[in-house]
């Protein structure tokens, strides 16, 4: 049996900071990119489990956590959030976005933009429009 093909994300060694890699719903909340090239990654902090790691790896943690609550569900210590309420926010925010309406369609292309909304507006003719009416009510007329 052939191995499985590795996908692009699991390829990328920080896909969290690339909005690429996220989910459409996502994609528009995930701007880390540049704020995350400056990060070091010589530079250790410790997470709450005792684990040393880079800070560039720890703020991508922290952000897999916040925005995609990307938690350790059953071992609350192996996470940045690691108490009940934390882990509620988190998950409460993924869910929220993934149930917003606004969102969803925005990601989906259903969503007019600016651009859109200009090239299908035509400004009213006030001439044609007075013809328009007047042809109606002729017609109103002549049927009574």
């Amino acid at each position: 049996m052939a191995k499985k093909k590795k996908s692009q994300r699991s390829k990328e060694k920080y896909p969290q900071f690339n909005p690429r890699y996220s989910p459409r719903v996502r994609a528009e909340y995930v701007d880390y990119e540049k704020f995350a090239k400056n990060l070091p990654e010589d530079e250790f902090v410790e997470l709450p489990n005792g684990k040393k790691v880079s800070v560039k790896e720890w703020y991508h943690k922290f952000v897999s956590e916040y925005d995609g609550a990307s938690l350790d569900f059953k071992d609350l210590s192996n996470n940045i959030h690691n108490t009940e309420e934390l882990k509620k926010e988190c998950t409460d925010r993924n869910n929220s976005r993934n149930r917003c309406i606004y969102g969803v369609h925005k990601a989906g292309g259903k969503v007019a933009d600016d651009s859109r909304i200009e090239n299908d507006y035509r400004p009213a003719n006030i001439a044609e429009t007075e013809d328009i009416l007047i042809e109606i009510l002729d017609k109103l007329s002549e049927s009574d």
